[in-house]
Parts: structure tokens; C-alpha cells; sequence
């Protein structure tokens, strides 16, 4: 169960804005710098930029095709996270 769903709702601006993203980071009290977004399409990288975190694009979704073009960018921000703790 997820603890929480950010949605359009709950900020003043939606996505492409950083308010949703920073909404959820001050409610859990998470560091930007070691947060990873991950979406869809062109308006959840965007809102990650603004927000200030890092984003990848996610396997599937609407919007993945045009986003394959920063394909070097995705690979990049994945290696300086290196791998992630598995939660068993």
C-alpha cells in the first residue's frame, strides 16, 4: 500500500510545476539529492527538473517513445546513483 498519492489536487500548480514533487518530499522529509523520479512523458521530467531531482524514464507509459531520446541523459543520472538497498 502506498503511504501516499500525490495528486493534481493537493498542490496549487500541477506537473509540469515541481509542487506536486515537492509536496511529497516535505511530507516524508526527503533529500532532494537522493530522491529519483521516475515517469512517463515529458511533463513529469519537466516537474522533476523543477523540483530539483534527478528522473528516469519508466519502461512503460503513454509518452516513453519521445523520451527515449534523452536515452544518454536516463543512463547517466542511473550510474551516479548506483545500485538501489532491495526492500524484502
Amino acid at each position: 500500500k502506498m503511504p501516499i498519492v500525490t495528486t493534481a489536487d493537493l498542490t496549487k500548480n500541477p506537473k509540469p510545476s515541481g509542487e506536486p514533487i515537492t509536496y511529497t518530499l516535505e511530507r516524508f522529509n526527503l533529500a532532494r539529492e537522493r530522491t529519483l523520479y521516475v515517469g512517463d512523458s515529458i511533463f513529469d521530467m519537466q516537474a522533476s527538473k523543477n523540483a530539483g531531482v534527478d528522473f528516469v524514464v519508466g519502461p512503460k507509459g503513454w509518452a516513453v517513445r519521445p523520451l527515449k531520446r534523452y536515452a544518454s541523459w536516463v543512463q547517466n543520472v542511473v550510474r551516479q546513483f548506483g545500485p538501489y538497498p532491495s526492500r524484502a
